[in-house]
This record gives C-alpha cells, sequence and structure tokens, in this order.
C-alpha cells in the first residue's frame, strides 16, 4: 500500500464530510499484500482506508487486553 493510496482516502472521505479525523499514518507492503487486503476490504463493503483501521483497532485491542491480562 503506497502512503498516497492512504492519504488519497482519507482526504476524499474529509473533503465530503465524511470524516473528522485529523491524524494519518502510511504503510508500505508488497502488491500482494495489498492485493489480498483490497479483497477483504471489497468483501466487507469497505473501503481500503476504513477495512484497514478497523483491523488495526481489532488488533491493539487484543494486543492491550492480552499485555493487561498477563501483567495482573
Amino acid at each position: 500500500m503506497l502512503v498516497n493510496d492512504i492519504f488519497r482516502e482519507s482526504s476524499l472521505s474529509y473533503a465530503y464530510g465524511m470524516s473528522n479525523k485529523a491524524e494519518q499514518i502510511g504503510v508500505r507492503c508488497s502488491s500482494e499484500q495489498r492485493e489480498r487486503w483490497e479483497r477483504a476490504a471489497e468483501l466487507d463493503r469497505r473501503t481500503l482506508t476504513d477495512w484497514v483501521r478497523i483491523q488495526l483497532d481489532d488488533a491493539a485491542d487484543k494486543a492491550i487486553q492480552a499485555a493487561e491480562k498477563r501483567d495482573a
């Protein structure tokens, strides 16, 4: 995934009032990874940006819960 692609999708969402998010990140990946992610997003009927955001949120929640459980 190219950084510009994330920015482009985020900028379009912002321009049309669909998002108030101000922070951006970029991810470098292989073309095979991008194709898989795009396919998964399409099957989930989401934009790639939204799909990646949801996946990262879910992974972060799991990592935080595991760490807190381990440290308790």
